[in-house]
């Protein structure tokens, strides 16, 4: 199974738990990879069966969270994720 594990990070908490899940999965013998939303490619959404999204957020500490602008801008570049687990 393929799995992409898709971060943006602004002060390096994301990215580091993007390589945690990343390495997680690869030690259970899961294809993965741990990818920036910066070099991401649709490729590499249409061809994983498993995608994982982690982004730095805005927002009050419980609650008005939303996801930064930069990765909104990227993510709506994404292909369809329906079929995605």
């Amino acid at each position: 199974m393929k799995a992409a594990v898709i971060y943006y990070s602004k002060t390096g908490r994301t990215r580091q738990m993007a390589w945690e899940i990343d390495k997680y999965l690869k030690e259970n013998n899961l294809d993965s990879k741990m990818i920036s939303i910066y070099d991401v490619r649709p490729e590499d959404i249409t061809q994983s069966e498993i995608v994982l999204l982690g982004c730095w957020t805005h927002g009050l500490i419980f609650i008005l969270q939303h996801p930064d602008k930069t990765w909104r801008e990227h993510a709506a570049r994404f292909p369809d994720l329906n079929d995605k687990k």
